[in-house]
């Protein structure tokens, strides 16, 4: 773990923006958060490798955030759970870093060394995960799309199959970046343009339950409902993770010209 993508949340924006510059300065990429809402939100938008909360904050409000990041990580299927540390002075002696309580996984010395912080997220990943606080992504019991209704759609037709696959595998990362920054905006004018246009595609491939989601989101946008937009999101971008690897598997190979 090189490089590290970290939410660093205080209740001082430009404390939070100079820790974030440290880390930027140290490669890392780093999102300055004021206060554990803002932090909520931006964790609906983007993935993290860890929060570090670099202010003090009420321990309630703590437990109750790191509480609502293991569900979205688990309706996510996240296979890396995202470590919640703390700077704190209560490090004992000699150490850098160490367990933490009461919602915060890990405490961090406040004068800690990119190194050190590497070494603290790995480890406390693999003991979250170990402790069963977000389980390991399951593979999906069940394809991702109707592969029959599919090849009916296009007649049977292999090469017809392939031009939708390829143009879908083109297109959807796309879209997916652009409903993200469209909700990060607040524009969700684009945001239900954007969503009806790749439900359009799902309903192509006949696969339902992304149709399903891509539908929830763009009711949500049209509603302005932010909250219930990021929940469809999030769901909508693992439904895209597990189609990806099985359409390829349908297209096979490129065929030579």
């Amino acid at each position: 773990m090189n490089t590290l993508r970290i939410l660093v949340v205080n209740s001082d924006a430009q404390e939070a923006e100079r820790l974030a510059g440290r880390l930027a300065d140290a490669q890392h990429t780093a999102l300055p958060a004021t206060g554990l809402e803002e932090a909520a939100e931006a964790l609906f938008v983007q993935k993290f490798d860890a929060v570090l909360l670099s202010s003090p904050l009420p321990p309630d409000s703590i437990t109750d955030f790191t509480a609502k990041l293991r569900k979205l990580e688990k309706s996510q299927r996240s296979a890396t759970p995202a470590p919640v540390l703390s700077l704190s002075s209560e490090v004992p002696n000699g150490a850098d870093w160490c367990a933490g309580d009461r919602g915060v996984d890990g405490y961090l010395v406040e004068s800690f060394q990119p190194a050190v912080l590497c070494e603290a997220i790995s480890g406390l990943a693999a003991a979250i995960a170990r402790a069963g606080e977000t389980p390991n992504k399951e593979p999906s019991e069940s394809p991702a799309f109707d592969v029959e209704q599919f090849r009916a759609q296009v007649g049977n037709d292999d090469d017809l199959m392939i031009e939708v696959i390829d143009l879908f595998l083109a297109e959807s990362p796309t879209q997916l970046v652009d409903m993200c920054e469209a909700l990060a905006g607040g524009d969700f004018d684009r945001l239900g343009r954007v969503a009806h246009t790749i439900k359009g595609s799902f309903a192509s491939l006949h696969a339902g339950q992304a149709y399903s989601h891509a539908r929830q989101l763009e009711t949500a946008a049209k509603g302005c409902d932010a909250a219930q937009c990021r929940q469809a999101l999030s769901a909508l971008e693992y439904d895209l993770q597990v189609l990806e690897p099985q359409l390829l598997a349908l297209r096979g190979p490129a065929r030579p010209r």
